[in-house]
């Protein structure tokens, strides 16, 4: 173990798992030497994490490997990665470098997020749950590094749409995660400030994700954007996307309703995202004749009509949204997952004026204006006379 720690060794364990093996190699063996690197240098040995706490040229040699701008090679991503998710898990110095010292360390992962390990590292760091004080540190330095903002200028048409949907999936898991967190104590009042959540939720945050999602108007923008949308504004995903010993916990404590800083946190979000969403419903309106995205529309749809937001509801009313959706439904005979989301939007418009949701307003929705429109009792009646579905 001696010889091993000496950093003359590490060093070429490390150029092991940095460097690409020769294209001659014999394919079955090509990255062994690479993966018995791996496992030596992430085997978490306290020796091991000396050396590489007294000797930063190590470190920079796995950082050095991200900031390249050639197309990460995805194996040696994924090992190179999980070395550094190790190292900052157990060495103190590591992570303080990285705070103080490499500034240009979240551009790199966000530049290279389109790979799978990139984004793994970034979610496990951002999750890591080791100690209340290590778990702020990373959101603050990823709150202070601009990670959230990085994430949605990625949505251009010039990005690559696996860049675009690792980084919404990124901003979704953000949400879960804080969630997750808080319930595991089962008591928010202790969960501290998110700053990474808040620039999330905050106004601007989404609406320069629509801005960037209509400039460009692709396929990849529209589908990953909306996904992040529909994230903030399914305030049920606090109380869903639990892990089972949050409902264990929360269980044993009779903790199984929202408290009133559940409710105003909560209200507050979906607020902040309805007024970013408000000024861009009629292209939202626009996008459910585009093929591609309607079924991503029509559920986004269904879940500001959920709601019940005044503003929203007398929007949706003038562009005449409901009978594009009936017009949608009769449409496509196949697709069942649209059918589902507009025969739920129609319930959200009959059974809202009795809602109880604590982050709905509890305005009545105009049925009158929503529901009973020429163009749906059209679309029903033919339904009836044909007894089956036509295009």
């Amino acid at each position: 173990m001696h010889n091993l720690c000496q950093p003359d060794i590490l060093m070429k364990l490390v150029t092991l798992v940095t460097s690409d093996p020769p294209d001659d190699a014999d394919e079955r063996n090509r990255y062994k030497y690479a993966n018995m690197a791996y496992e030596v240098l992430s085997s978490e040995k306290s020796q091991i994490c000396e050396t590489f706490a007294n000797h930063p040229d190590l470190v920079s040699n796995l950082y050095e490997k991200l900031q390249s701008a050639e197309p990460l090679n995805p194996l040696l991503a994924s090992l190179i990665c999980k070395v550094i998710f190790s190292l900052l898990q157990n060495v103190s110095k590591v992570s303080d470098d990285i705070h103080s010292r490499r500034g240009d360390f979240v551009s790199s992962l966000v530049a290279n997020v389109g790979t799978s390990a990139v984004m793994d590292l970034l979610f496990k760091s951002i999750s890591c749950s080791a100690s209340p004080e290590i778990s702020s540190a990373y959101l603050n330095f990823y709150y202070k590094q601009g990670l959230v903002e990085k994430l949605i200028a990625l949505f251009k048409a010039d990005v690559d749409p696996a860049a675009q949907s690792n980084a919404a999936q990124l901003l979704c898991d953000i949400l879960v995660i804080r969630c997750s967190r808080e319930h595991q104590t089962c008591n928010l009042e202790n969960a501290g400030p998110n700053s990474l959540l808040d620039d999330i939720e905050s106004t601007d945050t989404i609406t320069n994700l629509l801005t960037n999602m209509f400039e460009t108007r692709t396929e990849s923008c529209l589908v990953n954007g909306i996904q992040v949308i529909q994230a903030l504004l399914e305030y049920r995903r606090y109380r869903t996307n639990l892990p089972f010993i949050s409902h264990v916990c929360c269980q044993r404590n009779s903790v199984t309703r929202f408290d009133d800083t559940d409710i105003e946190r909560l209200t507050k979000s979906v607020q902040q995202v309805h007024a970013a969403i408000v000024p861009r419903l009629e292209d939202f309106h626009s996008l459910l004749t585009n093929p591609p995205e309607k079924s991503s529309v029509v559920h986004l749809i269904r879940t500001l009509l959920s709601s019940n937001n005044p503003t929203i509801n007398r929007k949706l009313t003038t562009l005449k949204t409901l009978p594009v959706l009936m017009d949608l439904f009769f449409a496509y005979p196949y697709n069942n997952f649209l059918h589902t989301q507009v025969e739920q939007s129609i319930n959200c418009i009959l059974d809202n004026p009795k809602s109880t949701s604590p982050v709905t307003s509890p305005t009545e929705i105009e049925e009158k204006g929503m529901v009973k429109t020429e163009k749906l009792i059209l679309s029903s009646s033919t339904d009836t006379q044909d007894n089956s579905y036509t295009r």
